[in-house]
């Protein structure tokens, strides 16, 4: 499973996350502690003048003969006090048992006594909310009470532009801020990327170092530890190719011995159970040979040097594998169809390898084609200079589930009539990664199967 498919969160998004969360809740805890500030300081700075208004009034008392009087607000002192016209300003005197001196009737403001009375309160007159501040005044006719009052327009607006005021700074810095985590998370992590870039450009088995430059000293230890690890792979790893190779060669000499002996035996005149027996020892020292010849081969392309830096003409190579199978087909009455362009068709490719590749190919559809069955080999060229070789063929096909494993070594498809190697498939891939090309493979169009290899490069001689 490709790494775009894992449900695991990356670690871009959890450095992010463990970097945005605690700045987005900073940032709103103080902007509610800065509005919760912003409302203790309106609140006092608006009381004061509510107590400014109140003493003012207070001002304007005087004593008369049966009692205090009060003169009576102009309506220019009342724009004064409510701040321009903004708010609403009510105010009242009351003596000490609650009587209305002066002022306005506002009944739903509480009504103080000199046990128990409240400097600042709220209330709702006219159904608009109103804060009031209420001041004892002693005359030389008594105690009485000063009460003033006003809506919160003023308030409202005042606490709204300040609110914005703090809120569009601390939402352009966190905006701010996320941009330059973002710009400094995907630097940080780029030594990452060349990792993974260095690591996915390995076409084939390669244990060399990884070297990448300006690693942060974070990343040295497991790029160390990878080193390590590459240099225990590449030593198993040539352990085994050298089995395979110094095994497969040791076989060589006494499978050509059977295969020899086998051959002599049916030239012998023997009984029909003789024969029998003679034609399953042959059947069984071919695929022995074709085996550790196959085995061979995977060595030799296994332990070659990179063959995508060699140029391989593929219309000759077609050619050149096709001669050793025409009679192949010939006999099993199956038609051979080829369609190659006319120029040459240059790849980058191991010459000797090319030829394998297509023999394989080649020699899998004969296989599996039934007699006066059909194979088709294409060459092709598109217009962005890629060259592909298909090669289909009317088999049974290849059923979906075993696609991807046909081109492992010694896999066959169960119920497959034919006894091959398993080998085939897995030395066309291999030469196939070698090559750095594409390998596709589906259904014809009208049953069988269809083999597609696209090469990266068209090289023009």
């Amino acid at each position: 499973m490709s790494n775009s498919k894992l449900k695991n969160k990356s670690m871009r998004t959890t450095l992010l996350l463990w970097l945005l969360i605690p700045l987005v809740a900073l940032t709103t805890l103080s902007t509610v502690i800065a509005n919760h500030m912003v409302q203790v300081f309106a609140n006092s700075f608006f009381d004061s003048f509510l107590l400014n208004s109140a003493d003012s009034i207070a001002a304007r008392f005087c004593a008369g003969k049966d009692g205090i009087s009060v003169a009576s607000l102009s309506p220019e002192s009342t724009f004064l006090f409510s701040h321009g016209g903004q708010d609403r300003f009510f105010y009242r005197v009351l003596d000490k048992q609650g009587r209305r001196l002066s002022g306005d009737d506002i009944p739903e403001l509480p009504v103080p006594n000199l046990s128990t009375w409240h400097k600042f309160g709220y209330t709702n007159v006219h159904r608009s909310l109103v804060r009031f501040c209420t001041v004892l005044v002693e005359t030389s006719a008594g105690p009485v009470f000063v009460q003033v009052g006003e809506t919160l327009n003023n308030r409202t607006i005042l606490l709204r532009h300040i609110f914005l005021s703090i809120l569009i700074p601390q939402v352009g810095l966190v905006c701010l801020a996320c941009l330059s985590l973002w710009s400094g998370v995907s630097n940080g992590l780029r030594p990452l990327q060349s990792l993974n870039v260095t690591l996915r450009s390995r076409v084939k088995p390669n244990f060399l170092p990884i070297e990448i430059p300006e690693v942060p000293s974070e990343l040295v230890a497991v790029i160390a530890a990878l080193n390590e690890l590459f240099d225990s792979l590449g030593n198993q790893f040539r352990l085994q190719q050298e089995f395979i190779a110094n095994a497969a060669h040791q076989l060589r000499t006494p499978v050509t011995a059977v295969q020899t002996y086998t051959e002599h035996l049916a030239r012998l005149e023997l009984t029909a159970s003789h024969r029998a027996v003679v034609d399953g020892l042959s059947l069984a020292s071919n695929r022995l040979t074709a085996m550790v010849n196959g085995l061979l081969l995977l060595a030799q392309i296994e332990a070659s040097p990179g063959s995508a830096t060699e140029i391989a003409d593929l219309t000759t190579a077609v050619a050149e594998a096709s001669v050793g199978l025409l009679q192949r087909a010939k006999d099993r009455h199956i038609e051979l169809i080829f369609d190659m362009p006319v120029t040459s068709a240059y790849v980058q490719s191991n010459p000797f390898q090319l030829v394998q590749l297509v023999s394989n190919l080649l020699e899998n559809a004969i296989k599996y084609t039934p007699e006066n069955g059909s194979v088709w080999v294409f060459v092709s060229k598109d217009f962005d200079g890629l060259i592909s070789l298909i090669v289909e063929d009317t088999g049974p096909g290849i059923p979906l589930e075993y696609r991807d494993s046909v081109f492992q070594r010694f896999f066959r498809v169960p119920g497959a009539a034919d006894a091959g190697s398993g080998l085939g498939l897995a030395i066309v891939k291999e030469i196939v990664t070698t090559s750095n090309a594409q390998i596709q493979l589906s259904d014809r169009f009208r049953g069988g199967s269809s083999f597609r290899i696209t090469f990266n490069k068209c090289v023009t001689l």
